[in-house]
């Protein structure tokens, strides 16, 4: 029996049981553990049969997934068919759609139920994806607003880049949203100026830790875009910050998707920008530690050194800074943040290297 003629199969006996009054079990797999555990119908305790509810409710929508002929949809859209009875949060739908379909049924979510991770991050620049009956599938350039991250459906997975020729692409990450926004509206205006800008950026935030469409979609501009091709990273320099930064380079234990190990730490760093100093917290010295810890357990190389160096620091003058702090007027200092994001993209990017900017 198929997987997919499985899962009709339980539903059919859930519909039996509930028109016999017969108590009801679910058996499942989780990734924590190999072997199957069983949810009942009439549990004693409350936290199973909010799960068991859960479930049900899953299996229900799966089916209905199925008979509308599989059309693209997200899992959030998963969550608000049904808010209630995922008490709230939106990562008890996702843990709930994984269990039963990657860990119970083996099947995959974006390739069996066209149900994709939810969009949570913004990308801009000057770059075009083409399909390969040469249909655009992603159209991004200077005058353009910021526009979300896109599911990774086929047509995008099996997609050609297509950029200026004669400048190496940048893959562009920035930590927050407000900066992100700040320095694409900079871009904006540069490029109607017909300032000196590079040609091939694409600038990307995942608005704080990047989900994991973001990451895939990451890692799929690599795949796509020429082995030179420059990536970089803006984060505060702070153990937020860099731990964001870490997430990209190495993933996570409980994501598929590869680390980008090339990708390098372009700012800030605290002696770029005294002004933007900022006192640490005992909670901040505590996670400094640890995270210094956890990068002495990794294989060494350039750029885990910088970071390392930059933490350790931080620790020696107790401070951090970030990247999006007020100035003496009150307002935030764009200006000197985005001048500064350029001139350390210029310096990274092949061509003859000035002097490394400062903020001012």
């Amino acid at each position: 029996m198929s997987s997919l003629n499985h899962l009709f199969q339980i539903w059919h006996n859930i519909l039996i049981n509930f028109e016999g009054m017969q108590e009801l079990a679910i058996q499942y797999k989780s990734r924590n553990y190999d072997k199957r555990q069983s949810l009942t119908q009439f549990s004693h305790q409350e936290s199973n049969l909010i799960r068991f509810n859960s479930y049900i409710k899953i299996i229900k929508l799966l089916i209905q997934q199925i008979r509308i002929n599989k059309n693209i949809t997200t899992i959030r859209d998963f969550y608000y068919r049904d808010v209630q009875v995922f008490q709230g949060k939106s990562s008890n739908c996702k843990d709930t759609l994984v269990s039963i379909v990657e860990h119970s049924l083996q099947l995959s979510l974006e390739k069996d139920f066209n149900i994709y991770p939810s969009q949570k991050g913004l990308m801009y620049g000057n770059f075009k994806l083409r399909s390969t009956s040469s249909r655009i599938v992603i159209d991004l350039h200077y005058e353009s607003e910021p526009s979300m991250i896109p599911l990774l459906t086929p047509d995008i997975e099996a997609a050609v880049a297509s950029y200026s020729v004669g400048e190496t692409p940048m893959v562009i990450l920035v930590e927050k949203e407000a900066v992100f926004k700040s320095f694409c509206y900079f871009i904006q205006n540069s490029a109607q100026h017909e300032r000196d800008i590079p040609r091939n950026m694409i600038i990307i935030t995942g608005k704080g830790f990047p989900d994991l469409l973001t990451r895939r979609f990451v890692n799929l501009l690599d795949k796509k875009l020429p082995r030179e091709t420059s990536f970089l990273g803006f984060v505060d320099s702070d153990v937020y910050g860099l731990n964001i930064l870490q997430n990209y380079r190495f993933g996570s234990r409980t994501a598929t998707v590869p680390g980008l190990s090339k990708l390098r730490y372009a700012g800030v760093y605290l002696l770029d920008y005294c002004h933007g100093w900022l006192e640490i917290t005992e909670r901040d010295r505590s996670l400094m530690v640890s995270s210094i810890r956890k990068l002495l357990s990794l294989d060494e190389d350039s750029e885990t050194r910088h970071i390392h160096r930059e933490i350790t620091r931080g620790l020696v003058l107790l401070k951090k800074c970030e990247m999006n702090v007020y100035n003496e007027a009150g307002t935030v200092a764009t200006t000197g943040m985005n001048n500064y994001i350029l001139g350390k993209i210029k310096y990274f990017a092949p061509r003859p290297r000035d002097l490394l900017p400062h903020f001012t």
